[in-house]
């Protein structure tokens, strides 16, 4: 059956003026129908749409679409999906199929882009022997942007390169208030390489009030991007790492239950964040900067004969400044950081570093570094959009971190000023009461 074409009126000349000016839509396509294919459904609209429409879920009385013709392609530069609410319709791929793809068959710049709004993408699955598998439930040749929309149980399958099994976008991905949680890359040969188990950028990846969690890849378990920008986000109890990142901004996130690591940087800032209960080293460190975050309570097995510690360096030039690393054990062993081939670029820190390990042409941390157990709390709901761990009202973390570049707010955002007192305290977390 041929596609089923909406009605679509000309653009008055005063439209057109205005369009130029700021980003606009173009028309609206109701799905009308839950069924795979036909008149009214989601597969009929994505194929008559054309670039800048608007896909419009929200008139369904059902609350899944299942695919069983495979997945549904747009081909536009632009297009939109608005659902009704993630927990009112979900796209199904039925564990058999891909289910949404955004090849894009034109030319053109970074703007290409399928935004989705207030739906969930469950239940796909990719596989293949080629070179690249790339999102088994959302993927883009340019760029995602998901907004208010959980992705979960996908699973790619490959035998050379497979990324973003969850969601993947060769550009840029951005996640805002979303939840990227049980998807999987799975190994066709003992060849294959995997990253980003639940979200994949391949430009950039934002985190935006948003959760990324129990999925599973070789490397970055949660996500895999070359820049990285998170705020007051969650990535936790995932398998092959949390997330990796070569450049960026990661900031009033916590990264906890991550198996391998919790972070891996190779540049940017890292700032006002909690990397907590990982198994593995909280924060890898291959270059950046690192102010005001708390790496507690990770305990990291001993590979090859190697102790790593909470904080583990690796032959990097960084800067480490009001950071507190406390309660991290290697094999048994109590070790907050160990670096090897460090060099830092602060003549005092403000740092608190219980146990610590320097090897093989590493710098000493500077003198104002203080010893001394933080008295932390166990990682709890302080307030705020993520779980942190509180200081006891003896710490001795408190008002002995840095005074510059701290921001106004902790971890947890307004309401819970930076600086009490002179001095922020030491970590990620700020005192209110003393």
């Amino acid at each position: 059956m041929s596609p089923t074409l909406p009605s679509r009126a000309p653009l008055a000349p005063t439209l057109v003026l205005l369009a130029l000016a700021a980003p606009a839509y173009g028309a609206t396509i109701p799905v009308t129908t839950c069924a795979d294919s036909g008149p009214g459904s989601l597969r009929n609209a994505a194929a008559v749409a054309q670039d800048g429409d608007v896909i419009d879920l929200r008139g369904l009385a059902c609350s899944r679409i299942l695919l069983t013709s495979g997945p549904v392609i747009f081909d536009q530069f632009t297009v939109t999906l608005q659902g009704p609410g993630h927990a009112r319709l979900a796209i199904d791929g039925g564990n058999r199929s891909a289910v949404l793809r955004h090849h894009i068959t034109g030319t053109g710049g970074s703007g290409r882009l399928i935004r989705i709004r207030d739906l969930t993408v469950r239940w796909g699955r990719l596989e293949t022997t080629g070179p690249e598998v790339y999102g088994a439930c959302i993927y883009s040749g340019g760029s995602v942007e998901l907004e208010r929309v959980h992705v979960h149980h996908c699973t790619a399958s490959g035998a050379r390169y497979i990324a973003g099994a969850g969601v993947a976008a060769r550009r840029n991905l951005r996640l805002i208030r979303s939840e990227v949680y049980a998807n999987r890359a799975v190994h066709l040969s003992p060849s294959a390489v995997s990253y980003g188990g639940g979200a994949y950028g391949g430009w950039r990846l934002l985190l935006d009030h948003s959760r990324v969690c129990g999925n599973q890849a070789q490397e970055g378990g949660g996500g895999a991007t070359a820049e990285l920008t998170s705020r007051y986000s969650t990535v936790s109890h995932n398998t092959g790492g949390g997330m990796t990142m070569t450049s960026g901004r990661v900031e009033t996130s916590t990264f906890s239950h991550n198996t391998g690591y919790g972070l891996l940087v190779s540049g940017g800032v890292v700032m006002n964040s909690t990397f907590s209960s990982n198994r593995g080293p909280g924060l890898i460190v291959q270059g950046g900067a690192f102010w005001q975050n708390t790496v507690a309570y990770n305990v990291i097995p001993r590979v090859d004969g190697v102790c790593r510690g909470g904080i583990d360096v690796q032959n990097a030039y960084i800067q480490l400044r009001g950071n507190l690393s406390a309660y991290n054990t290697c094999d048994g062993i109590p070790l907050d950081l160990r670096a090897w081939y460090m060099q830092t670029y602060s003549p005092t820190s403000r740092n608190l570093v219980m146990y610590s390990r320097l090897e093989a042409g590493s710098e000493s941390l500077p003198p104002d570094t203080l010893t001394a157990d933080p008295r932390l709390l166990p990682l709890a709901d302080n307030g705020g959009p993520t779980l942190t761990h509180a200081l006891r009202p003896d710490s001795p973390a408190l008002d002995r971190g840095s005074s510059a570049e701290v921001g106004p707010y902790d971890q947890r955002g307004p309401g819970f000023q930076r600086r009490v007192r002179g001095y922020a305290d030491i970590g990620a977390y700020e005192l209110q009461s003393r």
